[in-house]
């Protein structure tokens, strides 16, 4: 009922602003006004003077962030690339204790959340709902009780 009301009062005040707006839009010009002559073109500039230039202006962008942000430190440049193996040499396989795989020890397991403690056990959460809640010693809500709290 209230969204139905409201949508009215809604749609009721913009049918009176466009009502409005229309109205207050609309201006009626006489015919007979109309000006005989075209406006009067702007004064011309004298011969030494120069039409004046938009100024574009630069914000002072890098000198407020310079300090803002701490200063950079220098990048360690990256290695240089492996150099390529000749394709005619055999390939040989043989790793040294040094240029062995690494092994990382494995990532520490996540401690999940422990689970909600059950319920309590007693009898009074039914006996709230009969007292408070109004049910009957038979009605569904009773006998769901029971069911999940056991009494």
């Amino acid at each position: 009922m209230h969204r139905t009301r409201n949508a009215l009062k809604l749609m009721t005040a913009v049918a009176a602003l466009t009502v409005c707006g229309c109205v207050s839009g609309c201006v009626s010009v006489d015919a007979r006004t109309t000006p005989s002559q075209p406006p009067a073109a702007p004064p011309a500039r004298p011969q030494g003077e120069v039409a004046p230039q938009p100024q574009i202006v630069q914000a002072p962008a890098r000198e407020a962030l310079d300090t803002v942000l701490p200063p950079d430190t220098p990048s360690p440049s990256p290695p240089p690339p492996p150099k390529a193996e000749q394709p005619d040499a055999p390939r040989h396989h043989h790793h040294s204790r040094a240029e062995q795989p690494r092994h990382y020890p494995a990532a520490p397991r996540k401690q999940h959340p422990r689970p909600a403690p059950a319920p309590p056990a007693s009898g009074g959460i039914c006996a709230l709902g009969q007292g408070y809640g109004g049910w009957q010693a038979d009605s569904p809500e009773a006998r769901i009780c029971r069911e999940a709290y056991g009494n």
